[in-house]
């Protein structure tokens, strides 16, 4: 009878181990997906960012032929400008050759 009682002993003492086994167990399941969910938390982040970047860059690039669009009206401005600047000037050294003639009535 008494190696009936050892016996009881010895498999509630195994399964007081696997219970102690199955709960550690447990609690690495519960920290990697502690683990799990902060690595979703952050690609999801990541995403975020990643589509924020997107957006920024698509705005710049905008922004960018915007600028290019407005300096090349401004060049051709600028042009447009120096030419008439240029007439002025003929028209003016004209206008002063004519008045150098001497008139003859």
């Amino acid at each position: 009878m008494d190696a009936l009682v050892l016996q009881k002993e010895e498999l509630e003492a195994q399964i007081l181990q696997r219970q102690k086994e199955l709960e550690a167990k447990e609690e690495e399941i519960a920290s990697r997906d502690e683990v799990i969910a902060g690595n979703e938390a952050a690609i999801a982040q990541a995403q975020k960012d990643a589509a924020e970047l997107s957006r920024q860059r698509e705005e710049i690039a905008k922004k960018r032929e915007e600028l290019l669009q407005s300096n090349a009206a401004s060049k051709r401005e600028l042009e447009l400008l120096a030419k008439n600047l240029e007439d002025a000037k003929k028209k003016q050294e004209e206008l002063s050759a004519l008045k150098e003639k001497p008139h003859y009535p």
